[in-house]
């Protein structure tokens, strides 16, 4: 993971509270670094994704953007139109993202979830813990807060899916294919926010955790790509090439 940037919530009087979240994320593999993620009615902010970028997403309009602050500069839209930007150039076709519910749950294995009946407390929070299985394949582990109410999903999508695409693991395909699309999994998903998370793919675990919740009233402003920043074509800001 790479040094996390430093935000405009770093500039908040501490213990403001309202309907907007700031939750700060680790990987305990890389404890100096940190992801922070501002939420607030569908839009989010991500910083420390990668270093010099800040990631703007609107879940509801279906919209993201990388903002490099340093350089003056910005990218993003529609993210169908990113998908396809991000993919080579000769295989950027009309359609890069399948339409939701395009693919057929018959080509994989059943999601089967398991609840652990203990619950636990990830950062101050309540969670629940879930076991996400493939018939009798372990491939995930989830901890979810219900009390944390930041929004993750809206009309547009899911915000992991657009953080798939922007920065192109998309590319490279999902471990198993489209599990998550599953109904399973996506009621799953609607019970809290995320807390902890551990996935397993070929005898390895990849990890991550909340270690800062905080409800609170953010400026509207932050969510947005200042008006002064130069626009560029996705693929250009974000690979520096075409």
């Amino acid at each position: 993971m790479l040094t996390v940037a430093v935000g405009v919530w770093l500039l908040l009087p501490a213990g403001v509270f309202g309907s907007d979240w700031i939750i700060e994320e680790v990987d305990p593999d890389f404890p100096g670094d940190r992801v922070i993620s501002s939420y607030s009615e569908g839009k989010v902010r991500v910083e420390g994704l990668l270093h010099g970028l800040v990631f703007l997403v609107d879940l509801p309009a279906g919209e993201g953007f990388i903002v490099d602050e340093k350089a003056g500069r910005y990218a993003g839209g529609d993210i169908d139109g990113i998908a396809r930007m991000m993919l080579p150039r000769g295989e950027r076709t009309a359609t890069a993202v399948p339409e939701e519910g395009s693919r057929s749950p018959a080509v994989m294995p059943g999601v089967r979830i398991e609840r652990v009946a203990e619950e636990e407390t990830v950062a101050g929070f309540a969670a629940q813990h879930y076991r996400v299985f493939l018939e009798d394949l372990l491939v995930e582990e989830l901890w979810i807060a219900p009390d944390i109410t930041a929004v993750t999903v809206g009309a547009g999508g899911s915000l992991a899916a657009f953080l798939d695409i922007m920065t192109g693991n998309g590319e490279v395909g999902d471990f198993p294919p489209g599990y998550e699309e599953q109904e399973a999994y996506r009621e799953l998903s609607g019970r809290g926010y995320v807390v902890r998370q551990i996935t397993y793919f070929r005898q390895e675990e990849n990890r991550v955790e909340v270690v800062k919740a905080e409800r609170t009233t953010l400026p509207p402003g932050i969510f947005e790509v200042p008006e002064e920043m130069e626009e560029r074509p996705y693929r250009k800001l974000f690979l520096g090439k075409d």
